[in-house]
C-alpha cells in the first residue's frame, strides 16, 4: 500500500461522516433537533480523526516533502489553507451546537450553514486532494521517499493506539443508524 492509497482511504470514511452529518443538518433544517448528540460525535471524529489524525499526516510529514521535493509550495499552501478553513467551520459547528443547547434554537440556521460549508469545502478539498495532488505525489516521490512517508504514518498511528479503530467504528455505527 502506498502513503497516497491510506490517505485516500482515510478519505472514504471522512466522506462518510460528512454524509452523516449532512442528513443530520437536513434535519435540524426542518426543525428536528434529536440529532444534535450525532452532530457533536461528528465534530469529535472532524477535529480528532480527520484534522488530529488525517490531516497532521498531510500537514506534517507529506507536504513538507512535496514542497522540498517538488517544489510545490504554492499548491501545498492552498490545501494547509482548506485545512485551516475547515478548522474555523468546526469552531462555528461547536459554537452553534452549545447555542441550541442552551435554549437558543435561532442558532441552528448557524448550524445547518456550517455544516453545509465545511461539507461542500472539504468534499472538494478531498477531490482535489484524491484526483490531483496524489496522482502528482505518486509521480514524483521515489520507493526511498514513499517508504519513509509509510514509516512516519506508521508512527503517527503507533501514537494514537487505538484511536483508528475507535473511529472507524463510530462511523460505520452511525452508518447503520441513519442507513448509510
Amino acid at each position: 500500500m502506498t502513503p497516497t492509497q491510506i490517505l485516500t482511504d482515510e478519505h472514504v470514511l471522512i466522506v462518510k461522516m460528512l454524509d452523516i452529518v449532512g442528513m443530520c443538518a437536513q434535519r435540524v433544517k426542518q426543525g428536528n433537533f434529536d440529532d444534535l448528540e450525532t452532530i457533536r460525535l461528528a465534530v469529535d471524529f472532524f477535529k480528532n480523526y480527520a484534522d488530529g489524525f488525517h490531516h497532521a499526516k498531510e500537514e506534517a510529514i507529506l507536504f513538507p516533502l512535496l514542497m522540498e521535493k517538488a517544489n510545490m509550495g504554492a499548491p501545498v499552501r492552498v490545501f494547509i489553507d482548506e485545512h485551516t478553513q475547515g478548522r474555523q467551520f468546526i469552531k462555528n459547528i461547536t459554537l452553534s451546537l452549545d447555542r441550541i443547547e442552551s435554549g437558543d434554537r435561532d442558532a441552528a440556521g448557524l448550524l445547518v450553514e456550517s455544516i453545509d460549508g465545511y461539507s461542500k469545502m472539504l468534499a472538494k478539498h478531498i477531490n482535489k486532494e484524491d484526483l490531483g495532488l496524489f496522482k502528482t505525489t505518486d509521480k514524483v516521490l521515489g520507493a526511498a521517499e514513499q517508504s519513509r512517508l509509510l514509516a512516519e504514518f506508521a508512527r503517527v498511528a503507533k501514537g494514537k493506539p487505538g484511536e483508528e479503530a475507535k473511529y472507524h467504528r463510530l462511523v460505520e455505527e452511525l452508518a447503520g443508524k441513519y442507513g448509510l
